[in-house]
């Protein structure tokens, strides 16, 4: 127990990226430019994805206030 306590009490301090987990300086998000633009092309196809699902959310939605309706005025 005293071996993990003294480990940690000489760590640096650090933070790990975001993309490939290697130790880092605090205050940087990335080790390398690679990982900064694989992280920003993530972020982009989540975004996409993200409004690729409210449509078909909505569409979904939609049939189904079609189909009520349908169904309550008898067409």
């Amino acid at each position: 127990m005293s071996k993990q306590k003294d480990y940690r009490e000489f760590k640096l301090p650090h933070r790990h990226c975001l993309i490939c987990g290697i130790s880092i300086p605090e205050g940087k998000k990335f080790c390398s430019r690679k990982c900064m633009e694989e992280y920003e092309e993530l972020k982009k196809l989540e975004k996409r994805n993200r409004i690729l699902a409210y449509i078909a959310i909505a569409w979904f939605l939609m049939f189904v206030v079609l189909y009520i309706y349908k169904m309550v005025t008898g067409m």
